[in-house]
């Protein structure tokens, strides 16, 4: 239910979920939350390891606003996640 809550704060519909060292792991949308439920999932009792989606679409944070705006553009998506050398 955090993620729920991140998402809800942030009102971008989606947060990321990173590991212990800070890497990305994957990304949890509105969407993913929409599907679980379509599946049949409880919300209450499922982890969001397994319903995020994982490897999102990405670019890396020495990239310019234009190639970013390009990647969504062509992705259809509306959120973008912002990785550095770590990851």
């Amino acid at each position: 239910l955090h993620a729920l809550g991140e998402i809800t704060a942030k009102g971008l519909g989606m947060t990321t979920v990173v590991g212990a060292q800070g890497e990305l792991l994957g990304v949890f949308t509105d969407g993913d939350l929409r599907r679980a439920v379509d599946r049949g999932h409880d919300i209450r009792h499922v982890t969001i390891a397994n319903i995020m989606s994982r490897n999102p679409t990405s670019v890396h944070s020495d990239a310019l606003a234009a190639e970013a705006l390009t990647v969504m553009e062509n992705r259809k998506i509306t959120a973008l996640v912002v990785i550095n050398e770590q990851n």
